[in-house]
């Protein structure tokens, strides 16, 4: 079967992404990133932001396999995708999830971040200014792992 006919495949999307995702923990890990994410459920435990990182991924892997059919080129999809859930995620959500305003952390977040004046509750990643770049490279590298993985499930 050619890779553009490849049919909507659940399955192929939720494992591709949980990958893409343990990838990403590491460098989510490497940042402290997962207080912060455990921080949407009133928690500061990096097990829970781990945990809750990996449902996110899940429920984004059904998401990646509605996308896919969009793009057919599954590696070009995953890091479109990527991007995308870099915005929602980060720089929309969690501010609104923190108390946060979203028009200001989507626009000073970069410098803000981790700061007394941070608007976002340090959801950007990495408690600096290069944690914004870091989170979209993050979020970039799991959308690339994402389709790459998908690509080399069979569609059955």
């Amino acid at each position: 079967m050619s890779e553009t006919a490849k049919k909507f495949n659940l399955k192929a999307g939720v494992l591709a992404s949980l990958i893409g995702g343990l990838i990403m923990s590491i460098m989510l890990g490497m940042m402290g990133s997962f207080p912060g994410i455990a921080s949407m459920v009133g928690s500061d435990s990096a097990i829970v932001g781990f945990i809750i990182h990996l449902a996110i991924s899940a429920i984004f892997g059904i998401c990646f396999a509605y996308f896919i059919g969009f793009i057919k080129q599954p590696i070009v999809a995953g890091v479109i995708f990527g991007v995308i859930i870099w915005v929602i995620g980060p720089l929309v959500i969690m501010p609104m999830l923190m108390g946060g305003d979203v028009a200001v952390c989507g626009s000073i977040c970069g410098s803000a971040c981790g700061t007394a004046s941070d608007p976002c509750g340090n959801a950007c990643g990495g408690g600096s200014s290069s944690g914004m770049w870091l989170s979209l490279v993050s979020h970039g590298i799991y959308g690339l792992v994402t389709g790459t993985v998908f690509k080399l499930i069979p569609n059955k």
